[in-house]
């Protein structure tokens, strides 16, 4: 490769080479000037075609004057020597005409003068008829000229109109061809001088122009060589001569490109494809850091997992693409809810973390309690299903009080998570907090089918919220009608498990977001009958039966498993089938979100003698109004 410095030899060494060339052209047009005849050749080649048509159309008119005078003249001119030589002359001098036409290039001209030569030859041969008839009298010649003559008249003029106007053509193309031989030499004269200007005004300016390219090229150079070593800070600058300021400006655009393309890049790299949020190995690298920070400045640091409940079977329900729109409405949520301080990325499948610089555990807290409650609010529709909730187990760590190393303070936020899971979803576990259980742990009966109850609650995270919710309203509406004590603890208790029996449902069909096919549907009613068993097979709680196995009867008598109607169904099993159908209208499900308090209210009002007991309806809304108003 050559270098700016032989750029400039090579630019001396061409203006030296310009200057000779120069010369040269300036001698070669001087020598051409005097010594190419072209222009001068094509004049004289015009001049004999002009020439020879001019003589073709002299002798034959002396030929045309001869044959008159052998006809009408007073007899003593001989018609066969009148034409024998004026014949060869025209014949020679319209060949070199039509040659000479051909050699110009001239063919429409030459096929033109073919035309006359026939026309020439027609006529020859008329009039040569006459010389072949030897020696005839006067009288004989005057009559022949009479008869002869006019007959031939039309064809001599019309044969000798075409050559005067070809003549005529060939005339006026030489007089401009000679105007344009001597405006040439003019010109060469003209050349010669401009030439020698030019030769040394290129000098002056090739001069110049070497100095002023290489100063601007020699920057861009030093320019060039910082971008090939990585530095795309660094612009050229865009003065001196256009064209080189057109290279910079070019460069300048290219290394902007390469500049936006490596930040993509890195961007890319450092982000999750489908949520935009940052990649797991973005997230680790990150919290490398902070924690190291956290450590020095003896700030906390909290760290935030969170993990998508059902995912999976919503997936498998409606598909990866639903799935992923799933995904990025949570990415959304997770953006709008932490604020630009906080670090928010993908760790993988449905799992997201959160770092959060300077944050304690009670902070943390209160940033995952306000990110459940935004999430609440949030509706997923698939295309295949009506809105259904979404809903996150979240588990937290802090640094340094949980640990001061990445793994072990990750597997602390892990370990919540896991806890959070196993619990009833969109829950909250901060490590080293252990979740409340309302369940009384005594070794009883009811202590075995309380860990049947969790092992529900481990298949299905509704279950636990939902089963304590129709014990505190079965109490509460059993007292309100003035049942005895041993019939509203019964109530209790039948809440508690009434939907045990869901131990043998197959978790597809349990936790699936979306409505069950009639096979499924059959298999989860069954729950209602494995429940009776269950309860039945406890000793001394066989009173609780009737609200167990109860209480899916409808009141129109459409219920199962027995398809019991009105007062057929067991007080219990009609209290219990209404605070069931309310609980399960005001919490989320898999395959729909709830119902509001009057959304709620209203159903149960419309169903009042049809699924419900309508002397119970009444009543227990007004609990729940009282409950609200509580509340509000």
């Amino acid at each position: 490769m050559f270098g700016i410095a032989s750029a400039r030899h090579r630019a001396l060494l061409a203006s030296g080479v310009m200057l000779v060339l120069l010369g040269m052209v300036g001698g070669v047009a001087f020598w051409r000037t005097h010594s190419d005849g072209s222009t001068l050749d094509v004049v004289e080649k015009r001049l004999a075609i002009v020439t020879d048509l001019d003589n073709a159309r002299s002798y034959t008119l002396l030929s045309a004057a001869q044959l008159a005078a052998a006809l009408f003249g007073d007899g003593s001119a001989s018609l066969e020597g009148s034409f024998a030589e004026a014949g060869l002359i025209i014949e020679d001098s319209l060949d070199n005409a039509r040659s000479g036409l051909a050699a110009m290039g001239n063919e429409a001209e030459a096929a033109q003068l073919d035309g006359i030569i026939a026309q020439v030859d027609g006529w020859q041969a008329q009039t040569d008829s006459f010389a072949s008839m030897g020696a005839v009298s006067p009288e004989e010649k005057l009559r022949m000229g009479q008869h002869y003559v006019p007959a031939l008249w039309p064809q001599f003029r019309d044969t000798m109109g075409q050559l005067a106007a070809l003549s005529e053509d060939q005339e006026t193309r030489l007089v401009a061809e000679t105007a344009d031989a001597e405006q040439a030499v003019d010109k060469s004269l003209a050349v010669i001088a401009g030439l020698t200007a030019i030769a040394f005004l290129t000098a002056v300016g090739t001069l110049t122009l070497v100095f002023s390219v290489v100063r601007p090229l020699r920057a861009l150079e030093q320019v060039a060589s910082a971008v090939a070593e990585g530095d795309l800070d660094t612009r050229a600058k865009t003065d001196g001569p256009e064209e080189v300021a057109t290279l910079a400006k070019a460069f300048n655009v290219m290394v902007e490109e390469r500049q936006r393309a490596e930040e993509a890049l890195k961007r890319l790299a450092a982000t999750d494809s489908l949520t935009g949020l940052y990649n797991h190995r973005s997230l680790h690298d990150i919290l490398d850091r902070e924690i190291q920070r956290s450590v020095m400045n003896g700030r906390p640091l909290a760290i935030v997992m969170m993990d998508v409940d059902g995912f999976k079977l919503f997936n498998d329900t409606y598909g990866h693409q639903e799935g992923d729109r799933l995904l990025k409405q949570v990415a959304d949520v997770l953006r709008s809810r932490f604020d630009d301080n906080v670090v928010v990325g993908r760790c993988g499948g449905d799992e997201f973390m959160a770092v959060l610089p300077g944050t304690d555990r009670d902070a943390a807290a209160q940033y995952s309690a306000d990110l459940l409650e935004a999430l609440s609010h949030e509706r997923m529709r698939p295309h295949r299903g009506g809105d259904l909730p979404i809903m996150l187990s979240i588990g937290v760590a802090v640094c340094p009080d949980d640990s001061k190393h990445k793994e072990e303070l990750v597997a602390y936020a892990d370990a919540s998570l896991f806890e959070a899971q196993q619990l009833s979803g969109n829950t909250l576990v901060i490590t080293h907090r252990d979740p409340v259980d309302g369940f009384n742990k005594q070794r009883t009966a009811f202590g075995v089918l309380d860990a049947l109850v969790r092992t529900v609650d481990r298949k299905d995270r509704y279950t636990r919220r939902h089963s304590q919710q129709n014990a505190e309203y079965a109490v509460a509406l059993g007292k309100a009608i003035g049942l005895s004590e041993g019939a509203v603890n019964a109530l209790r208790i039948g809440g508690l498990l009434h939907d045990v029996g869901k131990i043998g449902v197959p978790d597809d069909i349990l936790k699936k977001p979306g409505a069950l096919t009639d096979e499924e549907m059959q298999i989860m009613r069954d729950h209602v009958v494995l429940s009776n068993l269950i309860v039945h097979g406890v000793p001394n709680l066989q009173d609780v039966s009737d609200a167990v196995y109860s209480h899916h009867e409808r009141w129109d008598g459409k219920g199962y498993p027995r398809g019991l109607k009105g007062e057929e169904i067991p007080l219990s099993g009609r209290i219990m089938a209404l605070v069931d159908a309310y609980s399960a209208m005001i919490l989320d499900r898999p395959y729909r979100k709830a119902l509001s308090h009057e959304e709620s209210v209203a159903e149960m009002r419309a169903n009042a003698g049809i699924q419900f007991d309508p002397y119970l309806v009444e009543p227990f809304l007004g609990l729940i109004e009282t409950e609200a108003q509580a509340v509000a």
